[in-house]
């Protein structure tokens, strides 16, 4: 059992009371805020409430405040216990996970590293804490992974993290139920369009038994199986199950927070998909609209939702207005993150498909030609991204 400080620094990653809606969550971080004043202002010890206080930040979406936060309290942890200190180890796992949120990938992996090495020593390798710091770093490294044998590799990694929070944990765990979530989004992200629907159908069935109706992981259980459907060509299915993730979102987090606009944007795909072109369009413009207001332009989750805003305007017919954006996008894409980044090529793609159904094929083919090339570097030749790609090249537009 954990005990004390340290149990509060190695505790919960979900630092809200339950049930939780949008006006608690404000008036606890504020009134965390205000016990780090306090406490600061007396000179007393703030390693406590500052520590909810940076995992408030982040879960609230506010990722500037909470990377902010989590140095500093780092380097308190630092200061007063040394690099080898358990609750400096916590810290640095803390600050990992904002770096995270803010789409700091290959940082967060860098301190995330020597954070889950001290779990490793202090708490040992099947301790729930360090399991879920293993879960972290390899879906992080996924994140970062620029071709398919880092993907791959990133996806055996939390195979195994599932394996041993099944083995050691039990199957219903709640964090069990993290590790099952991020397998199957990851064997989704392979092409193992089967594989992953079992996964996230068995998952979300666990979580609906253990969980409290108004658990956010619910939520992130019920996305992962509408993707997953949605990718397997069942776009009716998809969209009745990222409707209700959206309307849970809005209920328990916020229609603002990040993890509800997420279940937007993928409803948006969804709709697109299903020919549902007026909602597509609706969803895509809110999530964009809220997700920029919440981190920026820059962002890769801005970027990707705008993207998918081009797509949309795309199947509506709306050939203009989707091929000024997505050659925006691209740009903004390569620049911020790379010529061959994942949203990069996405984007990349959205825009081929729009040149495509505005009749411009030419064009469309020339892009089409460096997404399948793309696509076989971050996916392999099977995936079924690279096959749509190979498609479309092969015949006239497509979806």
């Amino acid at each position: 059992m954990r005990t004390g400080l340290a149990a509060l620094m190695w505790g919960s990653r979900f630092p809200f009371d339950l049930p939780v809606s949008p006006e608690r969550m404000a008036a606890q971080v504020a009134g965390w805020e205000q016990q780090v004043a306090a406490a600061v202002a007396a000179g007393g010890g703030v390693l406590g409430a500052r520590v909810l206080l940076v995992r408030a930040y982040r879960f609230a979406g506010r990722d500037g405040e909470s990377v902010a936060a989590a140095r500093a309290h780092l380097a308190a942890c630092e200061s007063a216990g040394g690099a080898d200190d358990p609750l400096t180890l916590a810290a640095g796992y803390e600050l990992a996970g904002s770096l995270a949120a803010a789409g700091q990938y290959a940082e967060s992996v860098a301190g995330l590293r020597p954070a889950l090495a001290g779990q490793e020593r202090v708490l040992g390798a099947d301790h729930p804490d360090t399991l879920m710091s293993r879960c972290a770093l390899a879906a992080r490294l996924w994140l970062a992974a620029a071709d398919r044998a880092a993907r791959q590799s990133a996806a055996e990694a939390l195979e195994a993290v599932l394996a041993r929070g099944e083995a050691v944990l039990g199957p219903e765990h709640p964090d069990t139920l993290v590790f099952r979530d991020r397998a199957a989004a990851t064997w989704l992200g392979l092409g193992r369009v089967d594989q992953a629907m079992d996964l996230a159908g068995r998952n979300l069935a666990a979580a609906e038994r253990v969980l409290p109706t108004d658990h956010p992981d619910l939520i992130s259980a019920r996305m992962t199986l509408g993707t997953s459907t949605m990718t397997a060509r069942r776009y009716g299915d998809a969209v009745v199950m990222l409707e209700r993730a959206c309307a849970d979102g809005e209920r328990i987090l916020g229609p603002g927070h990040s993890r509800t606009l997420t279940a937007l944007d993928s409803l948006g795909n969804a709709c697109i998909l299903a020919g549902r072109h007026d909602q597509a369009i609706s969803a895509k413009e809110r999530a964009t609209a809220e997700q920029e207001r919440l981190r920026g332009p820059g962002h890769q989750l801005v970027l990707n939702s705008r993207s998918g805003l081009g797509a949309a305007y795309s199947a509506a017919g709306r050939h203009g207005e989707a091929i000024r954006l997505l050659k925006q996008v691209v740009a903004d894409c390569e620049r911020a993150l790379g010529r061959g980044d994942r949203i990069t090529v996405i984007a990349r793609g959205a825009l081929a498909a729009a040149y495509d159904r505005a009749g411009r094929r030419g064009k469309a083919t020339s892009l089409y030609w460096k997404v399948l090339a793309d696509s076989e570097h971050l996916y392999g030749p099977d995936h079924p991204h690279t096959q749509a790609i190979r498609r479309r090249l092969g015949g006239g537009p497509g979806r």
